[in-house]
């Protein structure tokens, strides 16, 4: 969920290792791998837009209170997105993948908000990650061209209201989307062409990211 996710934005296969076990070994977005098997918090690039920037997808439904009732995760979490927004900033996320022709000074950021329930506002802690995770995105903002948010059901929108004072430019720039997909899916096209969205944002069934990173 944007919760968690929200620009945040990306992605390899999974290798399980003892977090405590001295270096654990990168994917290959440069993310550290985790050894949880009880939760997986993945993002995604998906592919490009019309303007040829990747777009990133944070997977959606990631549970904020099991992340910050874990401290080891949480912490191996944190190193990865301090990680990941120093990666973006300097360019170097996206020119990791050579034969791709995308620009990497933007990038475009969906967020899917399917299944955010009233459980995750009532934990303080994970609020605040929530909306440090949004914060963050904020110092982003010179790298973010837009960002689409689909599925936002009335937990979301609360969620999105709490956020914009910590993130207004960032919400200047982003379009929020209810949960009738028959609504969003058309605007969301308009960006970015279906052979690069799997079936759920409006794609096709045999759709496959360039990439997937582990977070933990």
């Amino acid at each position: 969920m944007l919760i968690c996710n929200f620009v945040s934005v990306l992605l390899g296969v999974s290798v399980a290792i003892a977090i405590r076990s001295g270096k654990p070994p990168s994917d290959n977005c440069g993310m550290l791998r985790g050894n949880s098997t009880e939760r997986r918090y993945n993002l995604q690039i998906l592919g490009t837009d019309y303007e040829n920037s990747p777009v990133l997808f944070p997977l959606g439904k990631w549970d904020v209170v099991w992340l910050v009732n874990h401290p080891e995760e949480l912490k191996l979490y944190t190193r990865n997105r301090f990680q990941l927004m120093e990666d973006i900033k300097s360019e170097k996320m996206f020119k990791r993948f050579t034969n791709q022709t995308w620009r990497s000074d933007l990038c475009a950021v969906i967020v899917d908000f399917d299944g955010l329930n009233l459980r995750q506002m009532f934990v303080e802690p994970a609020v605040k990650l929530a909306l440090q995770n949004i914060n963050d995105l904020q110092l982003l903002i010179d790298f973010i061209s837009y960002g689409v948010v689909v599925n936002a059901n009335h937990v979301a929108h609360q969620l999105l209201n709490i956020a914009k004072p910590l993130a207004s430019s960032l919400m200047e720039r982003v379009e929020i989307h209810g949960t009738n997909s028959r609504r969003w899916i058309p605007q969301l096209l308009k960006k970015i062409p279906r052979s690069q969205l799997p079936l759920n944002l409006g794609g096709f069934k045999d759709f496959k990211p360039i990439a997937t990173c582990d977070q933990i």
